[in-house]
């Protein structure tokens, strides 16, 4: 009974497709994270350079209270795009031969792919506090007039709008990293 048993799971085990590995689709992911990665870094330090020009520029003009929340947006926001930009690097800067290293670093730049719709998904709740902050520090400290006050609402319910989509996008990046992840660990499960 058991060599029927065995001679059974043997035919079994024998007759299961094979998932191939289409290693071209790997490695066109890789390349294709590569440029992409590449990109997001310069928008990154693109979008972080001119709000210092216009901080600076701007200085004099600008309350207390704007200077003492930019000052401190700034000491957050440095760390966090050196944070991106480390992150961004596996992909943007890996130079491989073969088609498991591609996988590798495919599977590496997805999982900081995934940090990184965290980050950008949670500074939109942080962004709208600091905006709420400013504007209710402005308004305590500072002599606020109604029309600046009708202009500060504006402002606010502009970022509400803006974070609020950004935030549902963000979301929606990190499901679909967390789904590209968990087929790469199958494709690598497969493989072995």
């Amino acid at each position: 009974m058991s060599e029927q048993v065995h001679t059974e799971l043997s035919s079994l085990w024998q007759a299961q497709t094979v998932n191939d590995i289409d290693m071209a689709a790997v490695k066109q992911g890789f390349m294709s994270q590569r440029k992409k990665q590449r990109l997001y870094m310069a928008v990154d330090i693109g979008a972080f350079i001119p709000a210092l020009f216009l901080l600076y520029h701007f200085w004099s003009e600008l309350s207390f209270t704007v200077k003492a929340v930019n000052l401190t947006v700034g000491v957050i926001a440095l760390p966090l795009l050196i944070y991106q930009l480390w992150l961004r690097r596996v992909a943007a800067f890996s130079r491989n031969v073969s088609t498991l290293d591609h996988l590798d670093v495919l599977t590496k730049q997805i999982k900081n792919n995934v940090r990184i719709a965290i980050i950008t998904k949670h500074s939109t709740w942080i962004s709208m506090v600091l905006v709420m902050l400013t504007m209710a520090l402005q308004y305590v400290v500072d002599d606020v007039s109604t029309s600046k006050l009708s202009f500060m609402f504006g402002v606010l319910a502009a970022t509400a709008f803006i974070m609020g989509v950004w935030y549902v996008w963000a979301a929606k990046r990190e499901q679909r990293f967390r789904r590209q992840l968990d087929g790469l660990k199958t494709m690598r499960s497969s493989q072995y």
